[in-house]
């Protein structure tokens, strides 16, 4: 199998609250400014609303999350640190610790912090990168009650399903994985990788004219977005099974 998994959730979650006055104008700029993609402004705003009071760990937090947008993981993980040390229960700092360390391929690590996070608060997010924590440990089963529960909060959320029939298929329960892959499709139908695992599955269970079908989707996909690697492993695929009878 190419993948253990198709999709990070690169979640970056900021909770703002009530520190006032100048802070709170601060951290406003900073959060405008953050979602705007100016990262360096951002900072500036943040280091003045810190300065006002270093003990704002909401603005400490929003600072991590501002570094870690600029890839300097680093000074993400000392200001989520520090916000943890003033404001141990805060989930934001700790899901987005735990996320961090996820995305760098740190399962073990993150789980130490989602679990906690789902202690403390317990989200579709929090569950759904639990569950992406625990995939790439190996441990399936587990990663797909970590789904159910992300589901059940959302019954939406097209990341959820993507992962649990990720799951399914390093199971080999190929006929589980298959609705939910064409439910992560009808929401998100430019991810080739959902394409991707479900021409596997519908392989696996012998439809193999609908299994074509979606692998060619997803090459063409992954041509869009020039994926070299996967165009050529999918179209390797492709190669193989037009030689099967």
């Amino acid at each position: 199998m190419k993948k253990i998994l198709g999709l990070f959730l690169a979640i970056i979650f900021v909770q703002l609250c009530s520190f006032g006055g100048t802070e709170k104008a601060y951290e406003m700029s900073a959060m405008h400014a953050l979602m705007s993609g100016n990262y360096e402004r951002a900072l500036v705003y943040a280091n003045k609303g810190l300065a006002e009071n270093s003990q704002n760990y909401v603005l400490m937090t929003l600072r991590g999350t501002i570094k870690q947008a600029q890839d300097d993981f680093a000074g993400a993980f000392e200001d989520y640190d520090e916000a943890l040390k003033i404001a141990p229960d805060y989930y934001t700092a700790i899901y987005n610790r735990g996320s961090l360390n996820l995305n760098l391929g740190k399962p073990k690590e993150a789980m130490v912090d989602l679990n906690q996070a789902i202690e403390v608060n317990p989200s579709n997010a929090a569950y759904n990168s639990r569950g992406l924590a625990k995939s790439l440990l190996g441990d399936y089963q587990g990663a797909i009650v970590d789904f159910n529960e992300a589901v059940l909060l959302d019954p939406n959320d097209e990341n959820a399903y993507y992962n649990r029939g990720v799951a399914n298929i390093n199971l080999e329960n190929y006929k589980l994985a298959i609705p939910d892959l064409t439910k992560a499709i009808e929401t998100q139908s430019t991810n080739p990788d959902a394409f991707y695992y479900r021409g596997l599955a519908n392989v696996a269970l012998g439809n193999k004219r609908q299994g074509i079908k979606d692998l060619k989707q997803a090459k063409s996909q992954y041509e869009d977005i020039d994926d070299t690697k996967n165009i050529e492993e999918t179209d390797s695929i492709l190669q193989e099974l037009k030689k099967r009878k």
